[in-house]
C-alpha cells in the first residue's frame, strides 16, 4: 500500500475515533440528564433520553471500533476540522432524539429545535406552557453548552487534543496566553451563571 494511502487511512481512524470517544460521553451525559426527569415524576420523558443516549453511545462504539488499533495522538486542524462537523451535526440529530421519541415533535421539528438550540439561535416551535419541564431545562442547557462550543469544553477535558478542536470552531478568543487557562476561565464564567 502506498504511503499517502496508509497515512490517509491513519487520519479516518484517528478522526473516527475521537469522534466516537466524544459521542460516547455526549450519550453518557444524555443518560444522566434525562435521570432529572425522575424529580419530576416524568418517567416517560426519562426513556426518551434514555434511548437517545444510548443510541449515541451505540454509534460512538461502532466509531472507535473502526479505529480500534489507533492511538491518540495530537490531530491537525483539517482532522479537527472534521472531527467538530460530524460532532456537531450527530450532537445535534441526538439531541432531538428525545423531542421525537417523547411524541412532542416529529423528526424534522426536533432537528430545528436542536439546531436552534445548540447554534443559542433562540427559536422555537415546541409551546413553553404545555412540554413537560425537562425538556425545558433540556433546551436552556442546549443553549447553555452551544454558546461555550465543544470545543472549549474538550480543551479542558483533553488539552492537547482540543486545542486543534478550538482552533477548528474558529475560535480566537484568548483570555490569557494559554489557551487551556483561557477556556478554565471561560467555563468559570459559565459555572458562575447558573
Amino acid at each position: 500500500m502506498p504511503k499517502y494511502l496508509s497515512n490517509l487511512k491513519y487520519r479516518y481512524k484517528l478522526v473516527f475515533k475521537n469522534t466516537g470517544l466524544m459521542l460516547v460521553a455526549f450519550g453518557i451525559g444524555l443518560i444522566i440528564f434525562g435521570a432529572f426527569s425522575i424529580f419530576f415524576k416524568d418517567f416517560s420523558s426519562f426513556y426518551s433520553f434514555l434511548e437517545s443516549g444510548l443510541i449515541s453511545i451505540f454509534t460512538g462504539v461502532f466509531f472507535i471500533l473502526l479505529s480500534w488499533n489507533v492511538k491518540n495522538y495530537a490531530i491537525n486542524i483539517q482532522d479537527a476540522i472534521v472531527i467538530i462537523f460530524l460532532v456537531w451535526t450527530l450532537s445535534i440529530f441526538f439531541s432531538a432524539l428525545p423531542f421525537v421519541f417523547s411524541g412532542i415533535l416529529n423528526i424534522h421539528q426536533a432537528i430545528f429545535e436542536s439546531t436552534s438550540g445548540w447554534t443559542t439561535t433562540g427559536l422555537t416551535l415546541v409551546d413553553v406552557t404545555k412540554i413537560p419541564k425537562i425538556f425545558l431545562l433540556w433546551r436552556s442547557l442546549m443553549q447553555y453548552f452551544g454558546g461555550a462550543g465543544f470545543a472549549l469544553i474538550m480543551v479542558i477535558a483533553t488539552g492537547a487534543l482540543g486545542v486543534g478542536l478550538y482552533q477548528a470552531e474558529g475560535r480566537t478568543d484568548n483570555v490569557v496566553p494559554n489557551l487551556r487557562d483561557s477556556a478554565k476561565i471561560i467555563f468559570g464564567i459559565y459555572f458562575s451563571w447558573l
